[in-house]
C-alpha cells in the first residue's frame, strides 16, 4: 500500500563493465526527489572494486577516453560493505514510501540489487514477504515514466535535451548525472500534474477532452496550413515538449479529437490523433517532415521550422518535439467560395 510522503531515490552508477554478475560498481550517487518534484539530500560514494570480479576491456577503453570522469569514479574508494551499510542507513531516514529510480533501471538497478543482496541482504524491489524493505514497489524507470506521462511509445534518445536535465551536462560523473536525472524526474512530475484532472491525483489519466486551436502564428499561415489539412496534404504537426510541460498546451493522445479553427476562432475541422512520438528536432525523420505537408525536403522542413520556433520561444538542434500524426474525421465549415 502506498503511504505518504513518497520519495524517489534517483541513482546513477559508474562501473568497470556491463554485467552486474561479473563486473564491479565503481561509484554511485543518489539524489532524493519528493512527490512534488522537490530535490532533497544527496549521497555519493566511491567503492573498492570487488577482487573476484574482472574489468571489461571495452568499458575500460571508454574510461581511457574520459580520464577525469574515471578519476572521479575511482579516487579514494571505500569497502563496498561499508558504503552500502551507510547508504541503507541514510535511505531509512526517509519515512513513507521510498522508491529506487534510475535511467535505465535495468542497468543501474541490476548492479544495486547485486550489491544490496550481497552486503546487506536487501533488495531494490519490494518483495511481499519482507516486512521492512529498504525500497518499496518495483522501482521507477525514468524513460518508462516519461512514456506514461506523455502517452508515447518507442525509445527515448540517449541524449536528453539540456532543459529536461536542468542544463546539467551528462559528464559520466555519478553526482552530475544523478542530479541531471533528478531534474528530469521533477520535469516529468510537473508535466504529469499539469496533464491530470486533479493536481493531487496524477495516477489517473487526463480526460481526452477536445481542444480548439489554430495552425500557425499569423492569419496567412493559419489559412494556408488549414487548407493543406482540408486537402489531405498535411497529416502531421509538431510542437516543443516544453509547451506541454509548461502547461501552455495539452499533450496529444492517440484517439483524442480536437477542433481546428480559423484565425478568428471559427471551427473548421475535427481531427483525430493517430500517433504521438517524442523526437529531438535534429532526428525528425524525412517521412514525418514531409507528412507535415509544408516543405518538399527534410532540409527545407528544418529551415522553415527553425525559423518558426525561433520567433515563438526559441530553437535548438536537440530540442525535444512532440510529433503528432492525425486524420480529418469531420469538416465543420464549407470552404469559402473564390
Amino acid at each position: 500500500m502506498l503511504t505518504y510522503p513518497v520519495f524517489y531515490f534517483v541513482t546513477d552508477i559508474e562501473t568497470d563493465g556491463p554485467l552486474a554478475s561479473a563486473n564491479s560498481m565503481l561509484s554511485f550517487a543518489t539524489v532524493v526527489v519528493d512527490q512534488d518534484g522537490t530535490h532533497g539530500d544527496a549521497f555519493e560514494a566511491v567503492l573498492e572494486p570487488r577482487p573476484e570480479r574482472a574489468q571489461d576491456q571495452a568499458t575500460m577503453n571508454f574510461w581511457a577516453k574520459n580520464p577525469a570522469a574515471y578519476a572521479a569514479a575511482t579516487t579514494e574508494p571505500s569497502p563496498p560493505q561499508d558504503v552500502m551499510a551507510a547508504f541503507a542507513e541514510w535511505v531509512r531516514e526517509y519515512p513513507g514510501t521510498r522508491m529506487f529510480t534510475a535511467r535505465p533501471i535495468a542497468f543501474d538497478g541490476a548492479f544495486f540489487e547485486e550489491y544490496l543482496r550481497t552486503y546487506l541482504g536487501e533488495t531494490v524491489l519490494h518483495h511481499p514477504w519482507k516486512d521492512d524493505p529498504l525500497f518499496h514497489g518495483a522501482g521507477l524507470d525514468l524513460d518508462s515514466f516519461t512514456h506514461g506521462v506523455f502517452g508515447t511509445i518507442g525509445t527515448l534518445p540517449y541524449d536528453v535535451p539540456p532543459a529536461v536535465l536542468g542544463d546539467i551536462d551528462h559528464t559520466h560523473r555519478a553526482i552530475d548525472d544523478a542530479r541531471g536525472y533528478a531534474n528530469m524526474l521533477s520535469y516529468m512530475i510537473r508535466a504529469a500534474k499539469k496533464n491530470a484532472p486533479h493536481p493531487d491525483d496524477y495516477s489517473s489519466p487526463a480526460p481526452d477532452a477536445p481542444t480548439e486551436f489554430c495552425f500557425g502564428d499569423s492569419r496567412e499561415l493559419c489559412e494556408d496550413l488549414t487548407q493543406r489539412v482540408r486537402d489531405g496534404r498535411k497529416t502531421a504537426t509538431c510542437m516543443p515538449l516544453t509547451q506541454v510541460a509548461g502547461g501552455d498546451e495539452p499533450m496529444p493522445t492517440v484517439g483524442r479529437q480536437d477542433i481546428v479553427t480559423d484565425w478568428d476562432g471559427t471551427p473548421i475541422l475535427r481531427i483525430e490523433t493517430t500517433e504521438v512520438q517524442l523526437i529531438p528536432f535534429h532526428r525528425v525523420p524525412e517521412d514525418f517532415a514531409l507528412a507535415e505537408g509544408e516543405d518538399d525536403t527534410l532540409e527545407d522542413w528544418r529551415e522553415s521550422h527553425q525559423q518558426y520556433f525561433e520567433r515563438n520561444g526559441g530553437w535548438s538542434a536537440d530540442m525535444m518535439l512532440v510529433c503528432e500524426r492525425f486524420r480529418v474525421i469531420e469538416v465543420l465549415d464549407a470552404p469559402k467560395a473564390g
